[in-house]
């Protein structure tokens, strides 16, 4: 199980803004967990981004970020960093740094601020985003509420089954094995057996025959591995081959990796949440 939870600072009176900010990367550079959250979240931005105009996803927009994350809970988040919160105020509202220290210095009153310049428009969603860098929305803000809301998006993202979809589940099983949350033999166990032998291409399922075979000759059969099996398939074959539905297993088994226990593959919603 990976550590999720915000960073706590210890004697933070005593401390430079300095000393937080390398406490803060410190921990978040340590934390694979953190960090592959983080990226999930530059890449369905990124998603966005790509998109004529900033079209929200079926399954995430701007706006949804606001409201899972409202400006209120992001604030009261770094109550620990008043020097971030008061560039965070600075950059989206305009108002002096010492000004929005001092005058501005409550959790409510910087809240205000910026939830006023975001409803008149004169900040876009955007840039409110922009203000909050990956690695403190994880270090301090996400906690257990960022994954859940991703695990509830698959349910849109797997009816939705599109480029970008495709894109996000492959970007969340590779960016999981390279943070070592879990590993090929995670995936290949959790895929089911028969859509594997139905749906990866017959060229691919003969090219790892015949290299197990090869190995069983040679006697380093035991160096056939799910890993070996899967780079002859190729990832990206997988992802376009398979139905999205296919990867909620091993989504929900590298979630409680993180300690996580999101059961079941389709989140019943009401709504999709756009723009």
């Amino acid at each position: 199980m990976k550590d999720i939870k915000p960073l706590i600072h210890k004697d933070t009176d005593n401390k430079s803004e300095e000393i937080l900010q390398q406490e803060m990367q410190e921990y978040f550079d340590q934390n694979p967990a953190l960090k592959f959250q983080a990226g999930l979240l530059v890449k369905i931005f990124e998603l966005i981004k790509s998109s004529p105009e900033n079209k929200p996803l079926a399954w995430w927009s701007y706006e949804h970020m606001r409201k899972i994350f409202p400006v209120s809970a992001r604030i009261t988040a770094l109550e620990q960093r008043p020097v971030l919160r008061q560039k965070i105020v600075h950059d989206l509202t305009g108002l002096k740094l010492k000004t929005a220290l001092k005058k501005y210095g409550t959790a409510e009153k910087q809240t205000d601020a910026i939830d006023a310049v975001l409803d008149d428009e004169d900040t876009t969603l955007d840039e409110f985003e922009a203000a909050f860098s990956p690695e403190v929305l994880a270090v301090y803000i996400f906690n257990e509420t960022f994954w859940s809301e991703v695990r509830k998006a698959l349910n849109n993202v797997i009816a939705e089954s599109g480029p970008r979809e495709k894109a996000f589940i492959a970007h969340l099983i590779e960016r999981g094995l390279a943070h070592g949350l879990i590993d090929h033999k995670d995936i290949r166990s959790k895929l089911d057996f028969e859509t594997w032998a139905t749906k990866v291409p017959a060229s691919k399922r003969s090219a790892v025959d015949r290299l197990r075979l090869k190995y069983e000759y040679e006697n380093r059969l035991a160096d056939f591995t799910s890993k070996v099996e899967m780079d002859i398939v190729g990832f990206d074959v997988l992802v376009e081959s398979f139905d999205p539905s296919v990867w909620g297993p091993v989504i929900d088994g590298l979630g409680m990796t993180m300690g996580f226990n999101i059961e079941g593959v389709i989140v019943v919603e009401e709504t999709s949440p756009k723009a």
